[in-house]
């Protein structure tokens, strides 16, 4: 009624594997993917993919200290290293809980349409685009404990 300047209809979007790190103050903004908040940081403007901000308010510092420091928070690997480091994790899950049959209940698929064939108890993961079916099971539970932080996968379904 007064002629608020702040009062906004603009919603807040995250994109995915952005990062806000601790006591981040954020306004409803759109952080992009990839892109990465320090500490204390007061968001007011839109975040660009693959960037860094700091400060208050927060600026973009990915140049200023260089690649070394701020770079890009991902470096991309192709869907064949990710299975191959899925194939890795698994084994070593199975070994250390003693399960053999972690191979017949968990699955690795490149394609979505993939992620159907199997049947119902099975456990399938997505390596191209990070989703997984979602089975509900202990084992699954302990696996996806197990594969945090380095892997995280989205259930479908």
């Amino acid at each position: 009624m007064y002629g608020c300047r702040y009062h906004s209809q603009r919603s807040l979007v995250i994109e995915d594997d952005a990062w806000l790190l601790a006591h981040c103050l954020v306004s409803p903004v759109r952080i992009g993917q990839r892109s990465i908040a320090a500490s204390g940081s007061v968001i007011i403007r839109d975040m660009e993919p693959d960037h860094c901000y700091s400060g208050s308010p927060a600026e973009d510092v990915t140049h200023t200290f260089g690649p070394q420091f701020f770079g890009p928070a991902f470096e991309m690997t192709s869907v064949d290293e990710r299975v191959a480091y899925m194939e890795s994790r698994l084994n070593r899950f199975a070994k250390q809980n003693g399960n053999a049959n972690v191979r017949e209940r968990v699955r690795i698929v490149t394609r979505a349409e993939d992620m159907i064939r199997y049947g119902e108890g099975v456990t399938v993961f997505n390596v191209a685009d990070r989703t997984y079916l979602k089975q509900g099971t202990k084992l699954e539970y302990r696996l996806m404990r197990f594969l945090l932080p380095d892997a995280k996968f989205v259930p479908i379904g």
